[in-house]
């Protein structure tokens, strides 16, 4: 089964459509390591050009798990999901789910509906609820999140007063020693430990997790 995976990770990494054209136009977002662009050709989709070829691990990273999981059959009620490879004008890029509400609009990041007043506003009990959500599910399932900051978490609507998160970046177990890929104990640790890092302690998140009535997560 497992060499079944690595065959899967080298034909997705051989294998390139005909090349995309691009432009500015395009453009959805751009990070410190990578630029997005709406796929041309699909509307639920994206492309992701990384342009920082410093910090281009984590990309790969990011891929390789995506692939790993789809494998193995996790759900991915709450990841954007990889559709593989393609050639563009402006090198090669990796084709993810574009997150969108119900209406056809783009969804935004949580960091966005916190500091954005012309967003839709979620109180802080809601945010709590979402985060409490996607947690337990990251847990559930053993999905190893290594950056589930605000900014790398979209609010998805699927009706106008029902929301989920979707982790859109950060992906992946950091670690050297893989034991956490297949020990759904460690699994949980390392989750744990991501979890207090960039959401507990989060700047961005102290004063809606406060006002929310957030409960530290306890393994």
């Amino acid at each position: 089964m497992f060499l079944h995976f690595i065959w899967k990770v080298i034909k997705v990494f051989s294998t390139l459509s005909e090349e995309i054209q691009l432009n500015e136009s395009f453009i959805i977002g751009k990070g410190g390591v990578k630029t997005v662009y709406q796929h041309p050709n699909y509307q639920s989709r994206c492309i992701k050009i990384a342009y920082n070829f410093s910090k281009k691990r984590p990309v790969r990273r990011e891929i390789l798990y995506l692939i790993f999981y789809h494998h193995y059959h996790k759900p991915f009620t709450h990841l954007s999901a990889f559709h593989g490879m393609c050639k563009t004008n402006f090198g090669k890029g990796a084709v993810f789910d574009l997150i969108r509400n119900y209406d056809g609009s783009l969804s935004k990041m949580l960091s966005d509906h916190i500091i954005d007043p012309n967003l839709p506003q979620l109180s802080p009990a809601q945010i709590v609820l979402l985060l409490d959500e996607l947690y337990d599910h990251l847990i559930e399932h053993s999905i190893i999140a290594c950056d589930p900051a605000a900014n790398n978490l979209a609010v998805q609507f699927s009706e106008p007063e029902c929301a989920k998160l979707v982790i859109v970046d950060g992906i992946g177990n950091p670690h050297f020693v893989k034991i956490a890929d297949f020990s759904k104990k460690y699994a949980a640790k390392t989750i744990h430990k991501k979890w207090q890092k960039y959401v507990e302690r989060s700047q961005i998140l102290h004063e809606v997790l406060s006002k929310g009535k957030y409960k530290v997560k306890i393994l």
